[in-house]
């Protein structure tokens, strides 16, 4: 009784447990590198026989930083765009769900400019195709995209390495680009040319062997997603990829489980810890250790701050219109993000050109709601157009 006395005074007391979930996570870690050092034997047969098991290993590569990103939501929600790509993407998705490639322009296009969208002679995104493709299905596309991208690093590598490679290059790249990466937490859509490139890289050595209008029908799939995703950098950096890859990946067909192990475990902690802070640390914590955090993209300030202004705009009835004004030296094209049929939109976000150029914009619009907003405060201002008081410095 008095061990046990002594050991609950090394672990939290308002948890009636003692444990807490990060100290699972850190038990099971433990036990995994003791598994390693013990077991090495055992485990590399385990690896190599699970390893060989493709349809498996894919089906659990495509859900684990699925899952993994999904655990989060509790406590970090799903993006909201913030930059010019993800406005961009989003507009060419939707434009794309409309059935066109562009859209017919607005009338008062001068209030919707932003980058990367062209007004005129029609208001289209000008990114290429293939980034609308994923963010077509919001969000979710988002994640079918990483899930398909970790699987099909394994399935490429497969015909390059073996397969306990192949698995090792799976399960890091759901780390490197999994739930904590800026393409999961985005709604920027270019990220499709590296599942396309899997394809292509994959079904190339994949055609001599068997099944080669499978493969051929891979490999043109992988093409044409690519050409339309990055057409020029797909140009220009194929051929010299595949020199690279024909002359060095070859050299590492041996397997060899201590460095396997090493790199598996070395990747394994590295993401287990940054994963656990934004999971279960508090937020002084996290704080603290938030500037080495090169590739954590979760839940940034400016999407905060327009996940605030979406709350409170969204509690309001009827149609609105946003006018957007920022001080002078600041660009507010980042907050304008629109809709393919702009007039339809629930919401308007508009640029803030005058009091005399804004009133052809409220008349055009006549049943909605008018409000200004001003994101340089802190926190960003949204207040009834026309405000009672004068714009002024950020407080």
């Amino acid at each position: 009784m008095y061990l046990f006395q002594i050991f609950r005074s090394l672990v939290p007391l308002r948890n009636p447990l003692g444990f807490g979930v990060g100290d699972l996570l850190a038990c099971g870690l433990a036990l995994l590198g003791l598994l390693a050092i013990f077991g090495h034997a055992w485990l590399a047969n385990w690896f190599r026989a699970s390893a060989r098991r493709a349809s498996w290993c894919m089906l659990a590569l495509f859900l684990l930083p699925i899952a993994l990103r999904l655990a989060l939501l509790p406590r970090i929600p799903s993006p909201v765009p913030t930059t010019a790509e993800e406005a961009s993407s989003l507009l060419l998705a939707d434009t794309l769900l409309h059935g066109r490639f562009a859209n017919p322009p607005h009338p008062l296009y001068e209030f919707f400019e932003a980058p990367l969208v062209a007004q005129a002679p029609a208001y289209r995104s000008t990114l290429p195709l293939g980034d609308g493709l994923l963010p077509a299905a919001g969000w979710f596309g988002i994640l079918f995209g990483i899930g398909a991208l970790s699987a099909l690093v394994y399935w490429m590598l497969r015909s390059w390495l073996a397969p306990e490679w192949a698995l090792c290059g799976g399960l890091l790249t759901a780390c490197a680009f999994g739930p904590l990466c800026y393409w999961t937490n985005s709604y920027w859509g270019g990220f499709i040319a590296a599942p396309a490139g899997c394809l292509i890289l994959g079904a190339l050595p994949r055609l001599r062997r068997h099944r080669p209008a499978r493969n051929l029908s891979l490999l043109i799939a992988g093409i044409i997603i690519e050409l339309l995703a990055l057409p020029s950098w797909f140009c220009l950096a194929l051929p010299l990829f595949l020199l690279a890859a024909a002359f060095c990946l070859k050299r590492l067909k041996q397997f060899r489980p201590a460095l396997l192990f090493a790199a598996l475990l070395l990747g394994a902690f590295h993401f287990a810890f940054w994963y656990g802070m934004r999971a279960f640390a508090d937020h002084a914590a996290w704080n603290a250790v938030r500037p080495y955090a090169g590739f954590d993209s979760l839940d940034s300030a400016a999407s905060e701050s327009r996940r605030a202004v979406l709350v409170d705009l969204n509690r309001q009835p009827g149609p609105q219109l946003v006018f957007v004004r920022r001080l002078p030296w600041r660009d507010s094209s980042e907050w304008i993000q629109n809709r393919a049929d702009i007039d339809s939109a629930r919401i308007v976000w508009a640029r803030d050109l005058g009091s005399e150029s804004n009133k052809k914009l409220r008349d055009y619009y006549p049943g909605r709601a008018a409000w200004l907003l001003e994101p340089d405060a802190i926190p960003p201002r949204l207040r009834p157009y026309p405000p009672n008081v004068a714009f002024h410095d950020v407080p």
